[in-house]
């Protein structure tokens, strides 16, 4: 690759970066670049798949329980970097709680973790907490 080549493809990439992060802010952009829960879980205790028929987007919550504990919690993801990113918050806000615990989780509470999440990027937070409640309710 030559060397302007190189050039402009830092420089694009630079300001591709620069406004994800003007968008969905840097915790976002950070578990969007390395989510920590992106897993699929051989013999889970319980999972379950919500989709979304308009977008496209689905997400799996993994669940591994030791009595009425979540032990660990991973998910998958296809569609949108925030869809990716909502499953993240889901599976981290889900991992140690209790069942009646988990079943408390809500919207908010993965906007509150997220912060900056856009208002037309709440349908992916609503999707993530959708198949934790029919994961939940699975166990």
């Amino acid at each position: 690759m030559s060397n302007a080549l190189e050039a402009f493809l830092g420089r694009a990439q630079r300001e591709l970066d620069d406004a994800a992060l003007k968008r969905f802010g840097e915790k976002v952009v950070s578990r969007w670049q390395t989510p920590l829960f992106m897993a699929a879980m051989p013999n889970p205790t319980c999972s379950a798949t919500a989709a979304d028929p308009k977008y496209g987007d689905t997400v799996t919550l993994f669940l591994k329980l030791d009595g009425q504990n979540i032990e660990r919690a991973t998910f998958l993801a296809s569609g949108c970097g925030p869809t990716l990113v909502c499953g993240d918050a889901a599976a981290e806000l889900a991992q140690g709680k209790t069942l009646a615990q988990a079943r408390q989780l809500a919207l908010a509470d993965i906007l509150d973790l997220l912060e900056t999440l856009p208002r037309d990027k709440h349908r992916c937070a609503q999707l993530a907490i959708e198949a934790l409640h029919t994961a939940l309710d699975k166990c």
